[in-house]
């Protein structure tokens, strides 16, 4: 380990819905982030109704090949989290060895950033992944989160396709 660097352990994958609520004040501080920078409007207004569907769809996850990575400090609390979703089989756009996993949420807490917690978070997903035969992950980045842009291009991801909206 670095000197000067706090000490992390990475837990996972984890599939208990009593993992979720310690991850609510880091999704919260995502969910913020996003209504800063986001280009395409509008997104949930209220983090606590953000966080309440996030937490439904993550409980809906792990009954459907979810996963859960937490970083945690010494005293065990959350510096970060990765959601995973794994679709076995072959695709019917790309080719693939064993299905897709999509990292459906990265989150590092705003004191934690830049000291290497989102490498190891992703470092643990493609284990997951690779433990699963597959070798290939897939995330969605909100339009307009250059940094996180930036961190998954950094990270070896390249576009494949885009999503659009239409809001009508």
């Amino acid at each position: 380990m670095e000197t000067g660097v706090m000490s992390v352990r990475i837990e996972g994958p984890l599939t208990s819905l009593a993992d979720l609520p310690a991850l609510e004040p880091l999704w919260v501080t995502l969910h913020a982030h996003h209504q800063a920078v986001a280009s395409y409007r509008p997104l949930v207004g209220d983090l606590a109704v953000s966080w309440d569907r996030r937490r439904t769809w993550y409980a809906k996850l792990f009954a459907d090949a979810g996963a859960l990575f937490v970083a945690r400090d010494d005293q065990g609390q959350p510096l970060g989290y990765a959601m995973t979703q794994t679709e076995v089989g072959a695709d019917d756009t790309f080719e693939v060895v064993g299905g897709i996993v999509e990292l459906v949420s990265l989150v590092v807490g705003e004191a934690a950033r830049g000291k290497g917690i989102g490498a190891r978070l992703m470092e643990a997903v493609r284990d997951h992944a690779a433990r699963q035969g597959v070798d290939t992950l897939k995330v969605a980045v909100m339009a307009g989160n250059s940094r996180a842009r930036r961190f998954y291009q950094n990270a070896g991801f390249e576009a494949g396709e885009e999503v659009l909206y239409h809001k009508f």
